[in-house]
């Protein structure tokens, strides 16, 4: 019984210390494209910096992703042209993008919200994660 019982506690012990170390580890990504995609979809402004933001519209950190994104827009107004884009993959039902999170993009001054079908835009910008933000230059440049 002592033995069955510290085995259960050595199982339990060591998938909740695997659990919180994915929990915590960031997503992968290919390598950001140092130049800003030529057959991107979303705009770049040649006046001000670009920031795109992806991010998935069922992901509970994504609250937090946009928290941060308006806090931002709001210490340098008119600064930046801001985009969150939202991942819609292939076969959901119609407005499966249209969470409560794509309603708070769409609340913050200066962001235009896009729907991302099948991952296109995230495949251009090597990204994986939901929260991968990017920032251009006027000239398209990282």
């Amino acid at each position: 019984m002592v033995i069955a019982l510290g085995l259960w506690l050595a199982v339990v012990c060591g998938a909740t210390i695997l659990m919180t170390r994915y929990s915590n580890t960031p997503g992968s990504g290919g390598p950001t494209p140092v130049a800003w995609p030529a057959d991107s979809k979303i705009p770049l402004d040649n006046n001000r910096l670009t920031l795109v933001m992806f991010a998935h519209p069922h992901c509970p950190c994504t609250r937090a992703s946009l928290g941060e994104l308006e806090r931002l827009l709001a210490q340098v107004p008119g600064r930046l042209n801001a985009h969150v884009v939202f991942l819609k993959p292939v076969d959901t039902a119609v407005d499966w993008e249209k969470t409560d999170l794509w309603r708070t993009a769409s609340s913050i001054p200066g962001v235009s919200v896009y729907v991302d079908n099948a991952g296109t835009e995230a495949h251009r910008f090597h990204s994986e994660t939901s929260g991968h933000t990017l920032l251009y230059d006027q000239a398209g440049s990282l």
